[in-house]
């Protein structure tokens, strides 16, 4: 697995402090059939637990509370296709592996 991304959490500015955490690529770009969404690249990566990353934006979504439902929904979605279409091995245990979430990566 590779270091790939370096998300930041919550953050403020004036000297406070800043969350920081380490996503490990473990399949990028797999490209899945989404019901009402098409063809969708998604990213899987680990950090702690395995989840798919998807830009809002690929989905015609932004992170705003408008789009809340509309980004469950579609994070639903996701998630269903790819523990159905993927069969991901967890390289440390050799066990398979479902994704339980879906995150964005930006909107």
């Amino acid at each position: 697995m590779n270091d790939l991304f370096n998300t930041r959490g919550p953050r403020s500015s004036g000297g406070k402090s800043c969350s920081f955490f380490w996503l490990h690529m473990v399949a990028p770009e797999q490209m899945m059939e989404v019901p009402e969404h098409g063809q969708v690249s998604v990213d899987i990566v680990f950090g702690g637990n395995y989840y798919a990353l998807v830009p809002a934006s690929s989905l015609g979504l932004q992170v705003r509370p408008e789009f809340a439902e509309s980004l469950v929904l579609a994070g639903r979605a996701i998630r269903n296709a790819v523990n159905r279409d993927l069969h991901l091995v967890d390289l440390s245990t050799k066990g398979q592996f479902r994704v339980p979430m879906v995150w964005r990566l930006h909107s």
